[in-house]
């Protein structure tokens, strides 16, 4: 192999190995980036999960409460008696 030419292959194996690492580290950055919006997207539907089922117990609610207005009123419920052994 000619001079110039190893030379060459040399330079280029010590440009190779000095941008490596910063390859790695941009690399690991992407990935971590990709990881935390996916944790972000499965937040975003649990919220949009959670207010979906806020509002139809709020719509439910109000559809009860409407009919409650011409039913009879009923016993209202009593509360527990505490019993003495305290359970």
């Amino acid at each position: 192999m000619k001079l110039k030419k190893l030379k060459k292959k040399i330079q280029q194996l010590e440009k190779r190995l000095r941008e490596g690492p910063q390859k790695l580290a941009k690399l690991k950055q992407k990935l971590q980036a990709a990881e935390a919006t996916k944790g972000r997207a499965r937040l975003a539907a649990a919220m949009k999960a959670r207010w979906a089922a806020k509002r139809a117990a709020e719509a439910s609610a109000k559809s009860t409460s409407s009919d409650d207005q011409h039913a009879a009123p009923g016993p209202t419920p009593q509360p527990p008696e505490s019993r003495p052994d305290g359970v």
